[in-house]
């Protein structure tokens, strides 16, 4: 019985706590756990492409913006 990052300890309602906070802060409908890993499972890049405009990040927080944006590079 492991969990998302496969350990024993099963920190599920941490993550999901986490995904809604996220969404809501940015003033977004937080996915169901199920639409998000459906949205994984179909093409992975795509599905992290689409959060990341659907979270825009804010102007004062540069150093998360620019990790992403050397992440783009990579993917595309």
């Amino acid at each position: 019985l492991l969990d998302l990052n496969g350990t024993v300890l099963n920190d599920f309602h941490v993550w999901e706590a986490a995904k809604n906070k996220t969404f809501t802060h940015y003033g977004k409908v937080p996915p169901t756990a199920e639409q998000y890993f459906s949205e994984m499972k179909k093409d992975y890049m795509q599905a992290v492409k689409m959060y990341k405009e659907v979270l825009r990040l804010e102007p004062d927080n540069q150093k998360v913006k620019e990790k992403l944006e050397s992440l783009n590079s990579e993917v595309d």
